[in-house]
C-alpha cells in the first residue's frame, strides 16, 4: 500500500486562495522553477512556518500489510520503501504490484521498486520517468491511476499540475496547463502521451473490449464531474489557467464539460466530450469482469465517489453504471 505522511501541510502544500502563490505557480514550467518557488515561499514566511526542513522532514512510504494468522486482520506492517522526502516529492498516490516488483506513482516520478532477495523490502529502485507536477497546485491533484493495459503496457494519470517529461528515448512531453494519461512498457521505455485536457483523472479502468475510461472531477463552477472515454490523441479541453477565472472562461462558455451537442451548438470540435456525467468526486474506478457477483452486474463499472461535505468531513459513496461502446 502507498502511505502519505506529507499530505496536508507536512511537505505537500495547497495554493488555493493564496494569491501570490497562485500567480507565481501559473508562471511555472519546469520542476526546477517549482523548487525555486517553494523554497522562496518557505524562506520569506509565505507558508507561515519557520522550519527549515519543512519540505523534507516527512517521507512517503510503500508498505506491506500481512495477515499472519488468517483471521482477516492485518497484524504485521513492513515498510517496503521510503526516502521520498525531497522538496519536489508529492503525496503517495498510486501503487501497483506485479510479482516482486512494485510500481509507485509519487510526484514527480514513476518508480519501479524491486525486491531481489525475497525480503519483501525493495533493494533496487528505478526511476522510470520524471517530470510530473511542474506546478504546486492543489491537494489531491496527483500522479496516480497505475494499471496494466491489454497491450501489456503500464498506464497512469497525472492531474492538472502539468508535466515536463523526457522519455528514455529523448522525446519531450510538455503540458504545463493540463492533466493527462500516459503509458509505457514495464521498464519505462517508449513513454507515450495518450490523452490530455483532463483536470484530475485519478483511477483508470479498461472494459472487456479494451476500451479505457477514467473519472474526472468538476471545477466547482456549476459543471459536472465526468466519465471520460480515453482515446489515443484525445483532448478533453481542460486548461488549469481557467481555474483562476471567475467564469472559468471557455470551459463553461463553450460547454466543454457537457455531453456532445448537435452540430449547430457552440462546442469545440477539437475536444472529446464526456460519455456521462457522474457525481462530484470520482476517485477509485474498477470494471467488473463478470465473475463472482450476480450476472446483473456483468459489464458494470464501480466508482468510489469521494465527496467533500464541509470542513474536515467527507462522504464516500460507491456508484455503478454500464457503458456500451458500439
Amino acid at each position: 500500500m502507498a502511505e502519505t505522511y506529507r499530505y496536508s501541510g507536512r511537505g505537500v502544500i495547497d495554493n488555493r486562495g493564496k494569491k501570490r502563490r497562485e500567480e507565481e505557480d501559473l508562471q511555472t514550467n519546469r520542476l526546477s522553477e517549482r523548487r525555486a518557488n517553494q523554497e522562496a515561499w518557505l524562506a520569506d514566511g509565505e507558508l507561515g512556518v519557520q522550519d527549515a526542513d519543512f519540505f523534507t522532514r516527512h517521507s512517503e512510504k510503500v508498505s506491506l500489510l500481512e495477515d499472519l494468522d488468517g483471521d482477516g486482520f492485518a497484524d504485521r506492517r513492513k515498510v517496503v520503501a521510503d526516502g521520498f522526502n525531497d522538496t519536489l516529492d508529492g503525496a503517495a498516490a498510486g501503487v501497483l504490484v506485479r510479482g516482486n516488483e512494485v510500481y509507485f506513482a509519487n510526484i514527480p516520478s514513476i518508480w519501479k521498486l524491486t525486491d531481489t532477495n525475497g525480503s519483501d523490502i525493495s533493494d533496487r529502485r528505478s526511476e522510470l520517468s520524471r517530470g510530473y507536477g511542474v506546478r504546486t497546485g492543489w491537494y489531491g491533484h496527483d500522479l496516480h491511476g497505475l494499471t496494466w493495459g491489454p497491450d501489456g503496457r503500464l498506464y497512469f494519470s497525472i492531474a492538472d499540475r502539468g508535466f515536463d517529461v523526457k522519455s528514455q528515448e529523448g522525446k519531450v512531453f510538455h503540458g504545463r496547463n493540463t492533466g493527462a494519461v500516459f503509458r509505457c512498457w514495464s521498464d519505462g521505455s517508449q513513454l507515450e502521451l495518450v490523452e490530455q485536457g483532463l483536470r484530475n483523472p485519478q483511477e483508470l479502468a479498461f472494459d472487456d473490449l479494451g476500451y479505457l475510461f477514467t473519472g474526472d472531477n468538476n471545477c466547482d463552477a456549476g459543471d459536472r464531474a465526468r466519465l471520460v472515454y480515453v482515446v489515443e490523441g484525445g483532448d478533453s479541453g481542460w486548461c488549469v489557467s481557467v481555474q483562476s477565472l471567475a467564469d472559468r472562461g471557455p470551459w463553461l462558455s463553450e460547454a466543454m464539460w457537457e455531453m456532445p451537442r448537435d452540430e449547430e451548438a457552440l462546442q469545440p470540435a477539437w475536444t472529446l466530450p464526456p460519455v456521462a456525467h457522474i457525481n462530484s468526486g470520482p476517485s477509485g474506478l474498477a470494471h467488473y469482469p463478470g465473475v463472482g457477483l450476480p450476472e446483473a452486474f456483468d459489464g458494470f463499472f464501480f466508482l468510489c465517489d469521494f465527496q467533500g461535505a464541509g470542513e474536515g468531513v467527507y462522504k464516500p459513496s460507491v456508484l455503478k453504471w454500464q457503458v456500451r461502446v458500439s
